[in-house]
């Protein structure tokens, strides 16, 4: 049952990464992304080991479903934002490396990190926490991804308000979705709202053209 949590986003990464080559024909982005990556899990399991040692990561255990959605979005993206950013203001990297490096810093975190926030949490594992939220984590990754090169690219324009509120609104809706559920209401009241988030960010992140270059390149 645990296996889909763990191959997840490795898949998700040997995925994008074979969406890299076979657009550009090289290695070489991936190697420039060497360090990111490796900034990314080695962050996720020193993070892992203090919260899971010596600091307790607060988790919200009242009936409030904002707060509980509040808390979840604190885990799930916030606290893992935070690195990121630290990571776009200290590396050495030039911008234009920068702007892009988001999905490759948090594709290998959130390797470590999902597995570690199911298994290490107050409440037991369940088909909605090992199946359904990783998958709506992965997604909200890779449209807040997008939407972050969007954002870096208009920055001196006006529609970059538009972009920042568009990547904190994808971001905070898997811990919305995860609040209805938490909630034991009826099942449509979080899955519909499931199923239209998975299909807008993937019609608006570019999976569907990721997905049509590889089959094309495949096929040849």
């Amino acid at each position: 049952m645990y296996l889909f949590l763990f191959a997840l986003i490795p898949v998700a990464m040997i995925y994008y990464g074979f969406s890299i080559y076979s657009l550009e024909g090289s290695f070489n982005t991936l190697k420039n992304k060497l360090f990111v990556c490796i900034y990314g899990l080695v962050s996720a399991a020193v993070m892992c080991t203090i919260l899971g040692f010596f600091v307790f990561f607060p988790e919200y255990t009242g009936t409030n479903p904002a707060l509980r959605a509040l808390f979840r979005y604190l885990r799930y993206f916030f606290a893992p934002a935070l690195l990121f950013v630290l990571y776009f203001f200290w590396s050495n990297d030039l911008i234009s490396e920068r702007k892009t490096s988001f999905l490759f810093f948090a594709l290998p975190f959130y390797a470590v990190w999902l597995p570690f926030c199911v298994l290490f949490s107050l409440e037991s594992p369940t088909f909605f926490t090992i199946f359904i939220e990783p998958s709506l984590v992965l997604l909200m990754l890779i449209v807040v991804s997008a939407d972050l090169r969007r954002l870096f690219d208009s920055i001196g324009k006006k529609d970059k308000f538009i972009f920042g509120i568009l990547i904190f609104v994808e971001s905070l809706i898997p811990a919305a979705i995860y609040s209805l559920w938490y909630s034991g209401l009826f099942i449509l009241v979080w899955a519909v709202p499931a199923l239209l988030y998975a299909a807008l960010c993937f019609l608006r992140s570019g999976l569907k053209t990721s997905a049509l270059n590889i089959a094309e390149k495949i096929r040849s």
